[in-house]
């Protein structure tokens, strides 16, 4: 089982992840898969798929990151829901009201924004 820390972790990672290449969006697809599996091990994916459709909802079709051609709405999608998917986890884990769970949602989505946007 993970700790909170592994899952500390994983949020730092996609910070750093705004200005990767290709291969970057290639490892948060990953990392996105993996998450999604420890998710379905804990049987709770009716809260991941409802803040998820939210989280992709307000990312909208904006333009792709200027410092990043090569990453597209798609790819800025995946992102932001693993971002979601993990801060969700992480809240479950910490037995965080969904209001705490929001927030830290909105902090992180914010953090990723400067770097996209």
């Amino acid at each position: 089982m993970e700790s909170k820390k592994d899952l500390s972790f994983l949020i730092e990672k996609i910070k750093l992840a705004t200005g990767l290449n290709q291969d970057g969006i290639a490892r948060r697809i990953k990392y996105k898969r993996e998450t999604l599996s420890r998710a379905k091990k804990k049987n709770d994916l009716e809260i991941y798929a409802l803040l998820e459709e939210e989280f992709k909802a307000e990312l909208g079709p904006g333009p792709v990151a200027p410092q990043n051609t090569e990453m597209t709405k798609e790819d800025r999608a995946l992102l932001k829901a693993l971002l979601l998917e993990v801060v969700a986890l992480k809240s479950e884990r910490e037995g965080s009201s969904l209001e705490e769970a929001e927030a830290e949602i909105k902090r992180n989505t914010s953090l990723i924004r400067k770097g996209m946007d």
